[in-house]
């Protein structure tokens, strides 16, 4: 019986190290260095609004009225709406109110997308209907 288990041991020990002595020679998968393509990369985004400080026509940038010293970059795809209407690039005045939504681009710099020209509270002509509801009658 002993020689049985001690052959046994031997035979197991052999297969081990056999395929230990194969994984060791096969050479590790390539690391691959490839980047994602450019519609998996996430784009960030932030919204903003203020208040029209000066406008750069020659630059195309809007610089926003605050303490912190916000510019903004438009470009030709930049969309300019004024009251829900478009608008152009020359619509811009100073202390006009702005909203907007503005990307980053691969290389890490901010372009508007979007610029709204007006109060946006004030988009409704007319006051919204008031709702009633008429209490329940009792049985």
């Amino acid at each position: 019986m002993k020689t049985f288990a001690k052959t046994a041991c031997f035979v197991l020990l052999v297969t081990c190290a056999g395929s230990a002595m194969s994984l060791a020679q096969t050479a590790p998968p390539a690391a691959t260095t490839a980047k994602p393509p450019a519609a998996a990369v996430k784009t960030l985004s932030r919204r903003f609004a203020g208040k029209i400080l000066s406008v750069d026509a020659k630059a195309k940038t809007v610089a926003l009225q605050g303490p912190a010293k916000v510019v903004l970059v438009l470009t030709d795809k930049s969309v300019i709406t004024k009251v829900k209407t478009p608008a152009t690039f020359d619509a811009l005045a100073a202390d006009q109110p702005v909203t907007g939504i503005e990307r980053q681009d691969a290389s890490g710099k901010w372009q508007v997308e979007s610029l709204h020209v007006g109060d946006p509270r004030q988009l409704l002509t007319e006051p919204a209907p008031k709702v009633v509801i008429a209490p329940e009658k009792k049985k």
